[in-house]
């Protein structure tokens, strides 16, 4: 949360001027804020950059150089008797020795600043290895905060793009050259160990999306099941996902990745996604549930999937996948963009004009802004944050399910993790036995049994019509 300090402002006045310094973090296109000078009744707007000796007279410029001389990274005199405002960031301000916030005066203007958003995007740590949220400020996760790491208005609307990939794919060189020109905005490095561990945001202004960054399948931080857990999360607040390969061909755990990832999200997180729609009132269309999927495959001397008249190299996946009996019904879309290098630099415009296309179609991935994509990832990780055991799973139910299981017969609860705090029982669809002990049995109708219904009935005495006494006699009699 953000404060607002309000404080009196000093006199600085020199022969009777009254001068306002804003601190803050608001500036102007030249990276200063401006300053306001009020002498008898008269107020004169110095220019960020560059005061002209010709606009200001003899006697301010040396009250104006009295008052500036000793501050450092604000102005400096020139040979021509000008002053020039140097560049500065926001914390140079604290050279005035005011905190930041906001100056108020009965005599002066006030100027409400507000963050800067760079021009230089950073990345910031999303997840840490232990799949825990590291957005929060005093132990309180908000969207404002989530917000000002990205560098963008809290009123912004964005997508979300992700990539995923086995360890030493290039995936952080990727997305720096796909989306960032080339800047290390995301750590690479040459070093067999990967560089990479949890997940890593950073926020592109020119196309307005936010681009997450996730370890390797194959990362070596340990713990597989919760980093596997942790990158689903992940693919359900995207609206593009990017799977990175470089091996000489598709491979069959690859694909097998893809399959688990999209089943697991369509039995247990979409549904969770379209239940916090409703009770929290997020504005999520159900359109919007479901991210594409792009796979990057860039080989040296195999020859990649191509397109053909009769057959697609998507219907060739599609194929593969049938074959090995995996499917990808839980994503919106699948492409496919392969590309042969032969040692050359990799061109990613094939790459970019795809993703460009996903981003700007707007039927089946909608825009939302940067809090509620944090508030949808915020309470999808509060569900799923139970303690799971490591198997040679991919993906399985023990990652979501609840762990529940009936003291009678041993059957798992098929609701997902903490749905008590719902206020949901727990339930199985399997027949239970009966133990005297637990007292577990319930009466069904036999005449909707006959009709192959099952209806569970309660014993009473006497039916809601009939008296007491006459429905004691009935009770009486029919056990005769």
């Amino acid at each position: 949360f953000s404060e607002h300090n309000y404080i009196n402002a000093e006199d600085c006045s020199t022969e009777g001027t009254r001068m306002d310094h804003s601190h803050g973090g608001h500036k102007s296109k030249s990276g200063c804020a401006k300053v306001h000078i009020r002498k008898e009744r008269k107020e004169t707007t110095m220019d960020p950059l560059t005061i002209s000796s010709k606009n200001i007279e003899p006697e301010q410029d040396k009250k104006i150089s009295g008052l500036f001389g000793t501050s450092n990274a604000i102005m400096e005199s020139t040979a021509e008797g000008s002053l020039s405002m140097i560049r500065s960031s926001v914390n140079n301000y604290k050279g005035f020795g005011l905190p930041s916030g906001k100056l108020l005066s009965s005599e002066l203007t006030s100027i409400e600043l507000r963050p800067a958003i760079s021009d230089k995007p950073e990345s910031f740590l999303l997840f840490n290895k232990e799949e825990c949220l590291e957005v929060s400020n005093n132990g309180i996760k908000n969207g404002q905060l989530f917000s000002a790491k990205c560098g963008c208005e809290q009123s912004a609307l964005v997508k979300v793009v992700s990539i995923f990939g086995k360890t030493g794919e290039g995936k952080s060189h990727t997305l720096n050259h796909l989306f960032f020109k080339g800047r290390e905005v995301f750590s690479t490095s040459s070093s067999s160990v990967s560089c990479t561990e949890g997940v890593w945001a950073a926020y592109d202004p020119e196309l307005n999306i936010i681009c997450l960054d996730t370890e390797g399948l194959s990362g070596m931080s340990g713990k597989q099941n919760l980093r596997m857990r942790m990158l689903l999360k992940v693919l359900a607040i995207s609206d593009v996902v990017i799977y990175q390969t470089r091996s000489e061909r598709l491979h069959a755990d690859d694909l097998k990745f893809l399959a688990e990832a999209s089943k697991a999200y369509k039995y247990y997180f979409l549904p969770e996604l379209k239940f916090i729609a409703q009770k929290r009132n997020l504005e999520i269309p159900t359109s919007a549930m479901s991210p594409s999927v792009i796979i990057h495959h860039e080989t040296q001397n195999t020859e990649v999937l191509k397109s053909d008249p009769k057959k697609s190299a998507e219907c060739q996946i599609q194929e593969i996948l049938a074959s090995l009996e995996l499917k990808l019904d839980a994503f919106s879309d699948l492409k496919y963009i392969g590309k042969k290098s032969c040692g050359k630099k990799t061109d990613y415009t094939l790459l970019r004009n795809e993703v460009a296309s996903h981003l700007h179609d707007c039927v089946f991935r909608v825009l939302r802004k940067p809090s509620v994509i944090f508030q949808t990832l915020n309470i999808l990780d509060e569900r799923f944050s139970d303690n799971i055991s490591e198997n040679g799973h991919l993906f399985p139910d023990e990652y979501f399910s609840c762990p529940c299981e009936c003291l009678s017969c041993g059957s798992r609860c098929e609701y997902s993790l903490n749905h008590t705090k719902e206020g949901v029982v727990h339930s199985s669809s399997a027949l239970c036995r009966y133990q005297n002990q637990f007292d577990n049995h319930i009466y069904k109708c036999s005449k909707c049994l006959s009709k192959g219904k099952e209806n569970i009935v309660v014993p009473k005495t006497c039916s809601s019509s009939d008296s007491t006494i006459f429905g004691l006699m009935k009770y009486t009699l029919s056990g005769l």
